[in-house]
């Protein structure tokens, strides 16, 4: 089988035409330089010449944020350009198989995307994709009825509307600007070039309910009779831009305290008042840091600063020396030690969250590689990038303090546990815990890594803990398989490795052999 590929530069395409290789198909690799997509003529001659027996477009302009920047270019490659090749493949009577993105979908569900499903892109770049589909729908299909036709049209054109508004704001948030451009979008949605202005961050920290947030702001402030400009932030954040005459000016951050009001767990983060169109960057940028502040201080709804970008605080660059020597040297100070840096972060000032987030992050991975029993102790954490991911995810310091709170309490259990062993039974444990995912590991690695024989260490081992090193490897790998089983989104053959078997069918025949049911039977009875 002949096949036409499409885009041979981009890693899809390269991909594509190794498959099609490998599978002892001819495969003709093509990209702009043999044919311009957006060139109906030139796709017609090249598609012909070769004579294939099907084409796969993987071509497209791929830069998502730059798209809404470039949006004629955006659409003339991935629509106009899909549909030269749509219309080209019609006429010779070619199949085509055109590969589209996940962003004409609007990112709301909790299931994997079905082609079927509904589409409603949310940037330029998913809309560009979307009318390549409808392109190639159009073309497959004899006929489009006139009323599927208005619809299409019109459902674009209201997208288009909305998201030529988030590029505006979008465009308002950046420090350097086309003053031009900005007001010809302002012309073109709507939107004031000459008024009062005022940014906030927006969110709903009941997530359950966040979804109800921009219905919810956008009747506010229509009621209001304030013109206004709303886009989604990362994390269901919002950032809200109004413009306002000058009989309301006195009562802009009035109206914003009472939009905080309307719903239980709506904060804000008020930046400041401005006329000048062009100085709505600084506002946004201090609506953004105020909204950070509510990491620190989670009691709060309202956060605003009115005199300028207050002075960020930098961290101490010891902090993290200074965790390791606490923990390897006075570990039972560890817990009031991190409190009470804590509650300095929260009182002294403006810190940056990111910042906090990776400082915590480097403390919990410092932490479980000290005693990799963690992950079989606490629920939840299974390795550090769990850790990590939860501190990332985490609304307030307060969350993240809750976690630290239960590794350090396990941390402390062990501990206590361990104090009745020698240094080297002690230095064993730990080489078993951060090595157990070496499938060779044996008692002659451990004695030479601790510089004993093997057959010295084992004895000492056994004395002291009852049981061999390699009865206590194998025990810990069984425990710490048995709670990654109760993790439904870690494979069978992911846990055989991350626990050292061999393989998955080791790993059954073993489990089985102690516990008398296979992997998967314990994970449907065991882990609901």
């Amino acid at each position: 089988m002949k096949v036409l590929v499409t885009g041979v530069k981009g890693q899809l395409g390269y991909d594509v035409v190794n498959e099609l290789k490998k599978r002892g198909h001819e495969a003709v690799g093509v990209d702009v330089e043999e044919m311009d997509i957006t060139d109906g003529q030139a796709c017609r001659r090249v598609i012909t010449e070769a004579g294939p027996d099907a084409v796969i477009h993987c071509a497209a302009y791929t830069a998502v944020d730059a798209a809404e920047d470039n949006v004629e270019l955006c659409r003339k490659i991935n629509g106009e350009g899909t549909r030269n090749i749509a219309v080209v493949c019609r006429e010779l009577d070619i199949p085509m198989m055109y590969i589209s993105t996940d962003y004409v979908f609007n990112g709301q569900g909790e299931r994997p995307w079905e082609p079927d499903d509904h589409r409603e892109p949310l940037n330029v770049y998913g809309l560009t994709k979307y009318e390549g589909e409808i392109a190639v729908e159009q073309a497959v299909k004899k006929a489009v009825t006139f009323v599927r036709e208005k619809e299409l049209f019109e459902k674009k054109e209201g997208q288009w509307q909305k998201l030529e508004r988030q590029r505006l704001l979008n465009m308002l948030k950046l420090k350097t600007k086309d003053k031009a451009l900005i007001e010809k979008l302002c012309c073109e949605v709507g939107f004031p070039e000459k008024a009062g202005y005022l940014t906030a961050v927006l969110w709903n920290k009941n997530e359950e309910n966040a979804g109800e947030l921009e219905p919810l702001a956008a009747e506010f402030w229509k009621d209001t009779g304030i013109d206004y400009l709303l886009t989604m932030l990362d994390r269901g954040k919002y950032l809200f831009l109004g413009a306002f005459g000058a009989f309301q000016q006195s009562r802009i951050r009035e109206k914003c305290r009472e939009m905080a009001g309307l719903k239980e767990g709506l904060c804000l983060g008020i930046g400041f008042e401005t006329d000048n169109l062009m100085a709505v960057a600084a506002s946004s940028e201090i609506a953004l840091l105020n909204a950070e502040q509510s990491f620190f201080k989670s009691e709060r709804r309202i956060f605003e600063i009115e005199d300028g970008i207050p002075e960020m605080k930098k961290l101490n660059p010891g902090l993290y020396a200074e965790f390791d020597r606490i923990l390897k040297e006075d570990a039972g100070k560890v817990t009031a030690w991190l409190h009470e840096l804590a509650e300095k972060i929260c009182g002294e000032g403006f810190y940056r969250q990111e910042d906090i987030v990776m400082l915590m992050s480097a403390f919990a991975r410092l932490l479980i590689q000290e005693k990799n029993a963690l992950l079989l102790s606490v629920e939840g954490i299974d390795t550090e990038e769990d850790a990590e991911q939860k501190i990332r995810e985490a609304s307030s310091m307060a969350e993240v303090m809750e976690l630290f709170d239960r590794l350090l309490e396990a941390f402390g259990i062990h501990r206590e546990q361990e104090t009745q062993y020698s240094r080297l039974v002690r230095d064993t444990i730990a080489y078993i815990e951060q090595h157990c995912r070496e499938a060779e590991l044996s008692v002659t690695d451990i004695a030479a890594d601790m510089h004993f024989s093997a057959a010295h260490l084992n004895v000492l081992f056994r004395k002291e803990t009852g049981v061999t090193v390699k009865q206590y490897i194998s025990d810990y790998r069984l425990n710490l398989s048995k709670k990654l089983l109760c993790n439904p989104h870690i494979k069978v053959s992911e846990i055989a490795e991350r626990c050292g078997y061999s393989n998955a069918n080791y790993f059954s025949k073993v489990f089985r052999a102690s516990e008398n049911m296979t992997p998967v039977e314990y994970r449907k009875e065991n882990c609901k």
